[in-house]
């Protein structure tokens, strides 16, 4: 999958209680991804919210930037290694507009949540994958460069999009 960053942004948030901080990260360092995993035999596409972040290169020569996924196209090369990036060839869901449950993760090393549907598939420490809802406070999530952060917090939102990019890596 395209290995959304943890860090979504406020931008259709229907709750006033929902607000994190819109400023992103900064896309000129290294912005460790959750590893997510989408099952290609999961009859409903798990999907990520389209507030998430993650760190692209449009180009083989271009330097990588940070975007908010619902911005991703196909053709872009998503990070989802320290230092690798894997093209998007494909969408298992893509709408602007859907009304979408979301958990929200918050993890000891991030600022902002990871924002994904509760069948959505994550990477625990130990390498298992694992559906979002079954995640607890406590657990830790393995990150694209090999490091874990815990879960500190989980919360439900509702937000508009929803996206499930399908890259070259899985």
């Amino acid at each position: 999958s395209a290995g959304p960053s943890a860090s979504p942004s406020d931008s259709s948030s229907d709750s006033p209680s929902d607000s994190p901080s819109k400023t992103p990260s900064d896309s000129s360092s290294f912005m460790p991804t959750i590893l997510t995993d989408v099952g290609q035999d999961v009859p409903f596409v798990a999907c990520i919210s389209g507030d998430n972040h993650v760190t692209v290169k449009r180009g083989r020569k271009s330097s990588p930037k940070t975007i908010l996924i619902k911005h991703l196209k196909v053709g872009d090369h998503v990070q989802d290694g320290e230092a690798s990036f894997s093209q998007v060839y494909s969408f298992g869901h893509y709408s602007q507009d859907t009304k979408s449950p979301y958990m929200q993760v918050h993890t000891k090393d991030f600022k902002q949540p990871l924002e994904l549907s509760a069948d959505h598939m994550v990477f625990s420490s130990r390498g298992r994958s694992v559906p979002a809802a079954l995640l607890s406070v406590g657990d830790s999530l393995l990150l694209s460069n090999g490091d874990t952060t815990e879960v500190i917090e989980i919360r439900g939102a509702i937000r508009h999009g929803a996206f499930a990019p399908f890259t070259k890596s899985g």
